[in-house]
């Protein structure tokens, strides 16, 4: 091969690698179906998300504001709940969860998550971020460790200033998500 038919075909090469990571990163949107093959979820569908914490849960049904994009929205809560086991008690809601299409899940709370503890000490969380893995099949779960700060204001002398707890998140609960 001459020298001008390496260059065109290293070229050629070169132009069809960028295309093809261009492609997919073009793409990528997390498409969020109502079970393994089942129909895809329009917006306004509801849906549950729910936190996880020190013994106590929080969720609720929510609107699913997009779905099939890059970044999913669930927001808009119909009704939430709040379930406790042992000393610890909290408070705050869900505003928003976004899910994106590179498996990372963001909650929003407000008012901000109240994590009451014996003491009693007040943390609070304004958000929570954490990684899920893409396809799911019943829900983008993440197990992550946060860290809460004290409201001094509600809390008795003597808390600490932080306080790092195990998270659980679960997105949108039983469905599948995939990314196309």
């Amino acid at each position: 091969m001459h020298r001008s038919g390496v260059a065109g075909a290293i070229a050629l090469a070169a132009m069809a690698l960028f295309a093809a990571f261009a492609g997919t990163a073009v793409a990528s949107k997390l498409v969020i179906k109502t079970e393994p093959g089942g129909e895809v979820l329009k917006p306004g569908a509801l849906v549950e998300s729910q936190v996880s914490l020190e013994g106590c849960s929080l969720w609720g049904t929510y609107e699913l504001a997009t779905n099939s994009a890059g970044t999913d929205r669930v927001k808009n809560p119909t009704s939430t709940s709040v379930e406790c086991f042992g000393s610890a008690t909290v408070s705050g809601a869900i505003k928003e969860v976004k899910l994106s299409a590179k498996g990372v899940q963001k909650f929003k709370m407000s008012p901000k998550l109240a994590l009451t503890v014996p003491g009693p000490c007040v943390y609070e969380f304004a958000s929570f971020s954490g990684s899920f893995t893409v396809p799911f099949k019943e829900y983008p779960f993440s197990e992550i460790t946060a860290t809460g700060k004290v409201n001094k204001k509600l809390s008795a002398g003597g808390c600490t200033l932080t306080k790092s707890s195990l998270v659980y998140l679960f997105g949108v609960d039983i469905f599948e998500g995939e990314v196309l």
